[in-house]
């Protein structure tokens, strides 16, 4: 037995310098993470001042933009509204002309009525209208 643990102490030796070795390196390299971890969180504070400075400034602008937009959703409202109201006007004038189309061929049926039997009676002119 002792010649076994004669055998296995050079290996148990060995496996303790590698883990001694493991050991130092994860320690150098929690070093560089906590060096880097310092070297970093000045520059990520600064990167955070920036941005909240930048949406400082922004913010007023912001609001300038959405108080043109309001104004100019009124002003395109306004805007809808009147031609609304013109395509409203231009409708009952296209209605006038058209009913003013047909009235001299209403005066000439008059005259024509007129001229043979010298007068024109209610129902008669009703019926001249309606054509």
């Amino acid at each position: 037995m002792e010649s076994k643990i004669a055998e296995l102490e050079p290996k148990i030796s060995e496996k303790d310098k590698i883990k001694a070795d493991l050991e130092s390196k994860i320690s150098e390299k929690e070093k560089e993470i906590e060096s880097l971890k310092a070297e970093l969180e000045p520059k990520i504070a600064e990167k955070e001042k920036e941005i909240e400075s930048l949406k400082a400034e922004l913010e007023p602008k912001i609001s300038v933009k959405d108080t043109e937009i309001a104004s100019l959703k009124n002003d395109l409202e306004v805007k809808v509204n009147q031609i609304n109201e013109l395509n409203d006007k231009i409708s009952s004038f296209d209605a006038q002309i058209s009913d003013a189309e047909g009235a001299p061929n209403v005066i000439e049926q008059i005259k024509e009525l007129m001229k043979t039997k010298g007068f024109l009676s209610d129902r008669e002119f009703e019926d001249l209208l309606k054509q």
